[in-house]
């Protein structure tokens, strides 16, 4: 009889061992064996690519993402947009960099899970948490089939890339040598106001270029023309 009554208590204990083994564990997704510095490593297997992150409208955002942490990334897919909450206030479009105020209040929600963690953010389906180590995304030589949301490295370009429905964009590129990029074409002439006079303060005087890049992104120009710098 005691051993009888034991046996659950035991198999209990196994059980909770192992629920908090796996909140520290490393986890890896298409490997057994996960890279020493990913909490979390995502190998790429045959035409398993991408990372397809939670897509959400604008409006589904706004109603169930309450408050939410900074760090959070989701899908906007009434914007084709990746988004990421800063400092708990603000949405930020990756790529254009505009901004938009969070909802608050509190979430509810179910079906979280956590590494790293066995308390997972309420806002997030998949919260890691780590002070020693990151998440390794998919790594892949060539452009997968892409669905709108999904994430992947690049090992070719060294760029991390998402796909907004139509086409993949370049989120994070390693600059060149001499920190220049290249554009095939730009025009001047798309549209000025005000003029600059010598020896007078520059105000209201802007100049918009026009440039032809191989993939859409936010680039920094800078040009001289008749002495000024722009």
């Amino acid at each position: 009889m005691q051993s009888t009554t034991l046996k659950p208590f035991i198999m209990i204990l196994g059980l909770l061992a192992l629920f908090f083994s796996n909140v520290n564990a490393q986890i890896g997704i298409g490997t057994n064996t996960p890279d020493a510095s990913a909490a979390l490593d995502i190998t790429a297997s045959g035409s398993a690519v991408g990372l397809l992150l939670p897509r959400l409208t604008a409006a589904e955002r706004d109603a169930s993402v309450k408050s939410p942490t900074a760090g959070l990334l989701i899908y906007n897919t009434t914007t084709n947009a990746l988004e990421v909450c800063i400092s708990d206030s603000l949405w930020v479009n990756v790529v254009a960099r505009t901004t938009t105020a969070v909802a608050s209040g509190t979430t509810t929600s179910t079906g979280k899970v956590g590494i790293g963690t066995a308390s997972p953010n309420a806002n997030a389906v998949l919260d890691v948490i780590s002070t020693t180590k990151g998440v390794l995304l998919p790594r892949s030589t060539v452009d997968p089939t892409g669905v709108g949301g999904m994430l992947y490295y690049n090992t070719t370009a060294d760029v991390v890339k998402y796909y907004n429905g139509t086409q993949w964009i370049n989120l994070i590129k390693t600059p060149s040598a001499n920190g220049t990029a290249v554009v095939s074409a730009y025009t001047c002439s798309t549209a000025s106001a005000g003029t600059m006079i010598a020896g007078t303060a520059v105000s209201g005087v802007t100049q918009t270029i026009t440039a032809t890049v191989t993939t859409a992104g936010t680039y920094s120009i800078a040009t001289t023309a008749n002495g000024v710098t722009f």
